[in-house]
């Protein structure tokens, strides 16, 4: 008697190849074991794209209790196994004959997590940029392979936080992965791809609160590694200019709240000429601070640059300076650089950002 049952999204030619090199291994390995009823006799495969071949032998409970009947013989064996792989329209299935059920099964294999744990100075990865870049990256990469010279991989730069993240899928080094030839790669799959990188997200840090603190993992599929590992890359400068005002800790606090709570854009187009305004015009970003101060004012700035710190910036996007990542970026400034100010250099979605604060004893 044989049942079918569908498949995981695998292409069958790829598996059933699989399937009967592992049919033959199995009937070679463990002839004379006997499947006791509750005690199958199981191989189980990963074929690579997020798959696991399923092949087991079970004793048939009804049958006569004799050893003789539960043991696995050769020819029984190789021809059940490959009935069940080929007479279920190439879908898999099972076949009973009088005393053992012989399965030939692929299944979603749900990899090995480990994650990374929290990476000291990191924001982590923001979780909705996270799975934007996850479904862009496995996209692009679907259908290539990962062996042990080529390593599919990108980096991406988040609009949130002070790391971008690198995405990859990398050959494994286990020791039942070929480390030459043929065999010596890992097919990257769509659905596979998202379904793992996805787990490095949700699977792992699963008590952050708000979008960021996400700091990955990898997931482990047969010889497939796949990885998200978040990069630090805001830079801090301090310092830079001869005309500076120590800044007490309260003062530039107070600052920092009062500039990154006005409603301003910053707009790569803008160009402010030799005009001067005592107000930021349309598209520029800075406030000069003075409400409190003894004898001297604060001014807070963002302009778009590298300032020599930074590299691969994005074309630079027109976008809102207020809110709470404007206090974390000033505030890491003040955090480091204490009363002498600085700058905060950032790499982000919208290009490199510039963000200074400095106490001055007037207007600049």
């Amino acid at each position: 008697m044989r049942g079918s049952a569908g498949h995981p999204n695998i292409s069958s030619s790829s598996w059933r190849l699989e399937g009967h090199s592992i049919i033959t291994i199995l009937f070679k390995s463990q002839r004379g074991q006997v499947a006791l009823p509750g005690s199958p006799v199981d191989i189980v495969t990963p074929l690579g794209a997020g798959i696991n071949l399923n092949i087991s032998v079970t004793a048939y409970p009804l049958c006569a209790n004799t050893s003789e009947r539960w043991s696995i013989d050769e020819g029984d064996c190789k021809y059940f196994l490959n009935e069940a792989q080929d007479g279920c329209e190439k879908t898999g299935g099972t076949v009973r004959d009088a005393c053992l059920n012989w399965q030939f099964q692929p299944e979603i294999n749900p990899g090995e997590l480990k994650c990374s744990g929290r990476l000291d100075g990191s924001t982590g990865v923001d979780r909705n940029d996270g799975f934007d870049a996850i479904k862009d990256f496995c996209f692009k990469f679907s259908g290539s392979v990962s062996t042990p010279e080529i390593s599919n991989k990108q980096t991406f730069k988040q609009t949130l936080g002070n790391s971008e993240m690198v995405l990859a899928v990398d050959y494994g080094d286990g020791s039942d992965c070929a480390k030459t030839g043929n065999d010596a790669q890992y097919p990257n799959d769509n659905n596979a791809c998202q379904r793992y990188l996805r787990r490095t997200m949700d699977d792992c840090d699963t008590n952050f609160s708000g979008h960021l603190g996400k700091f990955g993992g990898n997931v482990t599929d047969g010889c497939g590694m796949f990885s998200l590992t978040p990069q630090v890359n805001e830079r801090t400068g301090c310092g830079g200019r001869d005309d500076f005002r120590p800044m007490k800790r309260d003062d530039a606090l107070k600052t920092i709240n009062a500039y990154c709570d006005r409603d301003m854009y910053l707009d790569p187009a803008f160009n402010p000429g030799n005009n001067f305004s005592q107000e930021p015009p349309d598209g520029a970003s800075w406030d000069l601070y003075m409400e409190g101060l003894d004898g001297y004012v604060i001014k807070t700035d963002a302009q778009f640059g590298d300032g020599g710190q930074q590299s691969g910036c994005l074309p630079g996007k027109s976008f809102s300076t207020i809110g709470d990542e404007c206090k974390r970026k000033l505030t890491a400034v003040i955090d480091v650089c204490k009363e002498e100010g600085g700058i905060q250099f950032d790499n982000t979605e919208n290009g490199c950002v510039m963000w200074s604060i400095y106490g001055s004893k007037g207007a600049p």
